[in-house]
């Protein structure tokens, strides 16, 4: 995903093309697919087009592990944290991974966490950049990483 620079003007024509589908997250999607995060500007913009508070667009936008409101600068790689993945491992490989982000900072990579990816029976299951891995391990999601990085 190539980010584009802040534009409010811009942003505010595209919230109100999605509008017609009656949903402020396929908005917040849009903006983010757009600028790589939903900028804090964007939220009174979405807010008027929906007709909803500020306090709900930042209730949507931080519900959604998927959205954020700072551009990632690097390679993200979101770790599941469900049941079915914290019981084959998923917290030993978020705390390698995290040890591995700050150990090479050069590097770029964003670690997160999240809740669910539906891909239980592969667990632990990992993504990195837009790739899906399931029974992630360290090795594997380093290899992965060096290989989108390139």
């Amino acid at each position: 995903m190539s980010a584009r620079e802040w534009d409010p003007i811009e942003a505010n024509a595209l919230v109100n093309s999605c509008v017609m589908r009656g949903n402020p997250l396929v908005a917040l999607q849009s903006l983010q697919s757009q600028y790589g995060f939903v900028h804090p500007e964007a939220f009174e913009h979405v807010a008027q087009a929906f007709n909803i508070s500020r306090a709900e667009v930042f209730g949507i936008v931080t519900y959604y592990s998927d959205l954020r409101t700072e551009l990632v600068n690097g390679t993200e790689v979101r770790v599941c944290m469900g049941e079915a993945c914290q019981a084959v491992g998923a917290r030993t490989l978020l705390r390698e991974l995290e040890h591995f982000e700050s150990n090479h900072a050069e590097m770029h990579m964003f670690v997160s966490e999240v809740f669910c990816m539906g891909n239980c029976a592969l667990g632990p299951t990992a993504v990195v950049g837009a790739t899906l891995v399931g029974l992630a391990n360290i090795d594997a999601v380093v290899t992965l990483f060096h290989e989108v990085q390139s």
